[in-house]
C-alpha cells in the first residue's frame, strides 16, 4: 500500500497550460468560490471545462439584478410554443494565458433539461432570436453587468471556496476591469 503525504505543494505554472488535475483543481476550486460568494447558482459544463451560472433567486437583491434587466430586458421565462423554462446565464471558464489565469465569460441563455429533436429546434431558434438584437453595445452591457455581479460594485474582489481561515483555502481575485472581448489566438 503506497502512503499519502499531506501537505502544501506549489502548482507549477506549465501544468495549467492543458488540462491537468491541478487545472481542474483550480476550475472547481473558483466554482465553488464564486458559488459561495455571489448570488449564483453554477453547473459544471464537463466537455467545455466551463461552469453555467444563474441567478440565485433566493440571495439575489432588485438592486443587484437592475443592470442584468436594463440590459436583457427579461431575465428568464418559457419559450414560446413549449413548456421548457429559460433564463439569462453567464458561461465563465478558467484560461491559463500570458503567464495569467483568466476568467473568461459570455452571456448565455440557459435552458435545463434533456430535450426532443422539436424541442431542440425550439431552443435555438429562441436562442438565435434573442441574440440576433444584441449588438456590439447590448452585448457590452450584458458584459458589464455580467462583470458587476461577480466582482460587485468595487474594483475588485477576492473570493474564497470555503471562506475559512483555518486551513487550507483557495483565493481568488477578481478584477473588474475586462481584458478582450473577441476570441484571440496565443498559441
Amino acid at each position: 500500500m503506497e502512503s499519502f503525504e499531506e501537505g502544501f505543494h506549489s502548482i507549477e505554472p506549465k501544468r495549467l497550460n492543458f488540462e491537468s488535475s491541478e487545472f481542474g483543481l483550480l476550475r472547481d476550486a473558483f466554482g465553488k468560490a464564486v458559488e459561495r460568494c455571489r448570488p449564483l447558482t453554477l453547473r459544471k459544463r464537463k466537455r467545455e471545462g466551463a461552469h453555467v451560472c444563474t441567478l440565485d433567486c433566493s440571495r439575489i437583491t432588485a438592486a443587484e439584478q437592475e443592470p442584468l434587466k436594463r440590459c436583457a430586458g427579461q431575465l428568464a421565462g418559457t419559450i414560446p410554443n413549449t413548456a421548457l423554462q429559460w433564463s439569462e446565464a453567464l458561461i465563465i471558464k478558467l484560461d491559463f494565458r500570458l503567464g495569467r489565469l483568466w476568467c473568461l465569460i459570455e452571456p448565455a441563455i440557459y435552458v435545463p433539461g434533456d430535450r426532443t429533436p422539436q424541442e431542440k429546434e425550439h431552443v435555438e431558434s429562441f436562442r438565435r432570436e434573442r441574440a440576433a438584437a444584441r449588438y456590439n453595445r447590448q452585448w457590452n452591457g450584458l458584459l458589464d453587468a455580467w462583470a458587476g455581479l461577480l466582482v460587485g460594485s468595487g474594483p475588485e474582489v477576492e473570493l474564497q471556496a470555503f471562506g475559512t481561515d483555518e486551513g487550507v483555502d483557495a483565493k481568488f481575485s477578481l478584477v473588474r476591469t475586462t481584458a478582450f472581448s473577441r476570441k484571440g489566438n496565443y498559441e
